[in-house]
């Protein structure tokens, strides 16, 4: 070891060393240490975390206004929501209490009639509603369960799939619940080529409580996969069903062997990237949405004039004008029911604003259909991009003051691809972290100001 540091010495006393020379290897060698730092151990800190939510929700928030201040259709075209708001509620015998499954039902099978490829329920329906006494001509829940037997048939013949939410199962249910939970699994078993049940999941970041990633797939305690909602809904919209079913089945065989990191091609040159998610408080960047569609209160909160429900009154209707619906308008579209009113539940705090989950759902599924899963650049262009940034700040941290050299690249690298973030993250869903090569910058700023030290040492063992 010592010959290797003697040899080492040698070669350095061949060098006509100056103090630039000295001072531009330093900032190159500072600049690929804190390249390391903040590319693989930042992003696992809270720091680090805090600064990526910071960026995304600075870009999800200008798409959002930008997507809506466009004046266009928000989604896509193939999306459609069935909302039962206040006034649904108050019309109904619930009174808003909880969502009538008896609306739910028909809803579900009208929607099917009006030529829905697919159609979600983002209802807890596994659990039967409240009942209070025989005032009523038919229990509501039996009446669903006929109701959801008649859409099953009807999806059957015409190749559509109905979605349900997985709901939570209480081990403490009354013996009513437990007879129509028992009719409920039988019915869907019965029918699981048609009625198929996902993942509504979305998660919190545990700093603020706001939901920015939905999940990919539970796996339940029997070793069953539950695919997400908006990623069956995807593959059966593109899909016919027995394909899509196939494709399913074989990606559920790849989780089950251990597989991480999933890949999954649709036809219609769709592909969805799916990871493993058993620890939430890691990042998922491929597992953040992009908001397209809210409800007005947000879209009033951002002041935001242009109303897409008003312009474009086929997006979002209630149930019962649903049912007056006539024809086949939702040919090949898939359909959402859910709750829009914040008085039941389901209200999910994002960077836009707070909205019910059947607007996390349209999001979700609008994200792969448009092709916009939020995915970085590829190793080999950041490495490239790392290599400059490097190079650049190491000789402009040589000639300027330490602070002129980081304001100056600060300024340079901020005003070039800021605007230019945005629309790679709008158009392709491409996340391009600006912050952290400032920070980085920044950092070497307060290396180079303190490393008047080392070019002392090195000057002094090469004389």
């Amino acid at each position: 070891m010592k010959k290797i540091l003697q040899k080492i010495k040698k070669i350095l006393q061949k060098i006509n060393w100056t103090d630039r020379k000295i001072r531009f290897g330093l900032n190159i060698f500072w600049g690929i240490l804190v390249s390391v730092l903040i590319n693989f151990v930042a992003p696992h800190t809270d720091m680090g975390h805090t600064v990526l939510n910071e960026l995304y929700d600075y870009l999800v928030i200008r798409d959002f206004r930008q997507a809506a201040e466009k004046g266009d259709f928000p989604i896509s075209d193939r999306i459609r929501i069935v909302a039962f708001d206040r006034d649904t509620y108050k019309a109904s015998h619930t009174l808003g209490l909880w969502t009538p499954r008896n609306l739910t039902g028909e809803s579900i099978l009208k929607s099917l009639e009006l030529g829905a490829r697919v159609v979600v329920a983002d209802i807890a329906l596994n659990t039967p509603a409240p009942v209070f006494g025989k005032h009523r001509r038919k229990d509501e829940n039996e009446e669903f369960l006929d109701l959801l037997k008649d859409a099953a048939d009807y999806a059957q013949k015409s190749g559509a799939v109905i979605i349900l939410a997985r709901g939570e199962r209480s081990p403490e249910m009354n013996d009513y619940e437990k007879k129509y939970r028992d009719k409920f699994d039988k019915l869907i078993e019965n029918h699981k080529d048609v009625i198929k049940i996902g993942s509504p999941g979305a998660f919190e970041d545990v700093s603020d409580y706001q939901v920015r990633h939905f999940r990919f797939y539970e796996r339940a305690e029997q070793n069953e996969i539950f695919f997400s909602i908006q990623i069956l809904t995807v593959t059966y919209l593109l899909t016919n069903r027995d394909e899509g079913t196939r494709l399913i089945e074989d990606k559920k065989k790849e989780i089950l062997k251990g597989h991480k990191d999933i890949t999954m091609d649709i036809p219609g040159g769709k592909t969805i990237h799916i990871l493993e998610q058993t620890d939430l408080s890691r990042e998922y960047l491929s597992a953040r949405y992009i908001f397209r569609l809210a409800p007005r209160e947000v879209l009033s909160d951002h002041e935001i004039e242009d109303d897409p429900f008003v312009k474009y009154p086929n997006l979002k209707l209630s149930p019962y004008a649903l049912l007056d619906e006539e024809g086949m308008p939702y040919k090949d579209k898939a359909v959402l029911i859910g709750s829009e009113n914040p008085e039941i539940g389901d209200i999910h705090l994002t960077p836009p604003g707070r909205m019910n989950g059947v607007f996390l759902i349209a999001n979700g599924i609008n994200l792969f259909l448009e092709g916009l899963q939020v995915h970085e650049l590829s190793a080999r262009i950041k490495f490239l991009v790392e290599v400059i940034c490097i190079f650049v700040s190491a000789v402009l941290f040589v000639y300027c003051h330490a602070t002129v050299a980081f304001f100056i690249l600060a300024g340079i690298f901020w005003f070039i691809n800021t605007p230019f973030s945005l629309i790679l993250f709008s158009k392709y869903g491409l996340f391009v972290d600006v912050w952290f090569p400032i920070i980085g910058i920044g950092i070497s700023r307060i290396i180079t100001d303190t490393d008047s030290f080392f070019v002392k040492r090195i000057l002094k063992s090469t004389t």
